[in-house]
């Protein structure tokens, strides 16, 4: 094989690794998004706890 062929093999592995790298990130960022739209969500209910904490004891100081 010479030395071109040899070349085009070795461009056209890193070409598909870049692009399962691509695909990787592309992944990770996807999962990234849902993982921050679970954190707003548990810090809401955790703040709506907390208002009903804070209302719970003003009644029960009057």
């Amino acid at each position: 094989m010479n030395i071109k062929a040899s070349l085009d093999l070795i461009k056209d592995s890193l070409l598909e690794e870049k692009q399962c790298i691509a695909c990787s990130i592309q992944d990770c960022a996807g999962l990234l998004e849902t993982l921050e739209e679970e954190l707003a969500s548990v810090m809401r209910k955790i703040k709506a706890i907390e208002e009903i904490e804070k209302f719970s004891s003003l009644k029960l100081i009057k």
